[in-house]
């Protein structure tokens, strides 16, 4: 029997980390699947939905991180987008991974956008391995560059930056935001290739974001780029194609 939950846990600051939890009813627990999101993306998003169902499909068990919101509402959304910062991010999954690494025989990560690179600054040493889909990569290319250009608006009434992902809601901008533009290339090219566990990096073909990380792979990581796909990997083909090179590198 497979059932999807609500799920949550503590935070080491006494927040409370909520996910979807999908697993399978067995004593022992050989595999799970833990999904950190993009910026301002939920458990719901397709992205994940699409990833959770192929693996699951293959006897995975997985869980799918709510890691912020635009507001705090609640209980399940505790983390303002205006006040996480990325030490934060990694703090959150690293006690996603603790929660459950008594429980399951391998552990394995998927850090998708900003969610990528919070996997490559935090202490995965818990980990069998994990897939960073198209990861945050240099801030400063153009790529990037047109991100902000686009998207990044002042608003009078708040008197702030925010982000419009022209979804009609109001993301402020701060914390991780400045992080973002403000850490150096140097900084994450050195953390990569300190990567000590196996790790696949699963890139946008229609989108240069996260290329940069072709040339700075160690022994242990590989690279797949996915044609024609973009940042979201919403084109048809392109999550069965993240599934396939997913279980066959950790096969």
């Amino acid at each position: 029997m497979i059932k999807t939950e609500a799920y949550s846990l503590s935070a080491r600051d006494g927040m409370t980390i909520c996910g979807d939890y999908t697993s399978y009813d067995k004593l022992t627990k050989e595999k799970l699947m833990i999904i950190f999101p993009g910026m301002t993306a939920m458990t719901f998003a397709y992205t994940y939905v699409a990833f959770r169902d192929a693996l699951v499909e293959q006897g995975w068990d997985v869980f799918i991180a709510n890691a912020y919101s635009s507001e705090k509402i609640g209980e399940n959304y505790p983390r303002s987008l205006a006040e996480i910062t990325m030490k934060r991010h990694v703090e959150d999954f690293e006690d996603i991974v603790a929660h459950f690494k008594e429980k399951y025989k391998h552990i394995y990560a998927s850090g998708h956008s900003i969610g990528g690179r919070v996997l490559i600054f935090a202490n995965n040493k818990n980990l069998t391995g994990q897939v960073l889909l198209d990861p945050s990569g240099d801030t400063s290319n153009e790529a990037y560059a047109l991100i902000r250009n686009k998207c990044y608006k002042f608003s009078k009434k708040m008197n702030c930056q925010y982000m419009d992902w022209g979804d009609g809601l109001f993301y402020p901008i701060g914390g991780v935001f400045e992080e973002l533009d403000c850490c150096p290339f140097s900084i994450l090219e050195k953390k990569v290739k300190k990567l000590q566990v196996p790790t696949l990096f699963i890139v946008a073909g229609a989108f240069d974001y996260a290329k940069v990380y072709k040339n700075m792979l160690n022994e242990l990581c590989e690279y797949v780029e996915i044609e024609d796909a973009g940042h979201e990997f919403i084109e048809y083909g392109a999550m069965k194609k993240i599934a396939e090179e997913t279980l066959k590198f950790f096969s």
